[in-house]
C-alpha cells in the first residue's frame, strides 16, 4: 500500500513502537506499506529518538593513555573516592579515601583526611 505524505509520520510512530531499532522498524514498515525514501525516513526517525539513543549499543571508550612513570616515590599521587555509604542518619553519609573515611568528598575534607593520615603513619618518603 502506497502511503500519502500526510500519514507517513503516524506510520513511523507505529512502526517505531518499543524502540526496536532501525532494522526492525524498516522490516515492520516494508511488510505492509511503501513510499519514496521510506528507508531514509525510518533511519532519520530512529536517529532523532532519544529513547533509541539510550538503548542502542554504547560507543567504544577512548583508549587509555599511559602516563609517564615518576622518578621516585610519592611524586605523583591520585585519590579515589568510594561512596556515599548511607548511615542510619542521612546527614552522616560516609565516603572512603582508600582506607580513610570522610564525611564528604570536598577538597577541604580531603586535605584534613590526608593530614590525619600523615600524622598517624608518618611522612611519605
Amino acid at each position: 500500500m502506497v502511503i500519502p505524505h500526510a500519514l507517513r509520520s503516524r506510520l513511523l510512530d507505529i512502526a517505531h513502537e518499543g524502540h526496536a531499532g532501525i532494522v526492525q522498524m524498516k522490516q515492520r514498515l516494508r511488510t505492509k506499506v511503501w513510499w519514496p525514501k521510506i528507508d531514509r525516513d525510518a533511519e532519520k526517525f530512529c536517529r532523532s529518538c532519544f529513547g533509541c539513543q539510550v538503548v542502542s549499543q554504547p560507543s567504544r571508550p577512548e583508549p587509555m593513555a599511559r602516563t609517564k612513570l615518576p622518578d621516585g616515590p610519592w611524586q605523583d599521587l591520585a585519590i579515589d573516592y568510594l561512596g556515599p555509604f548511607l548511615q542510619e542518619n542521612i546527614s552522616s553519609c560516609q565516603w572512603t579515601i582508600t582506607a580513610v573515611g570522610t564525611k564528604s568528598p570536598t577538597a577541604q575534607q580531603t586535605v584534613r583526611s590526608l593530614r590525619n593520615f600523615v600524622a598517624t603513619h608518618g611522612l611519605p618518603y
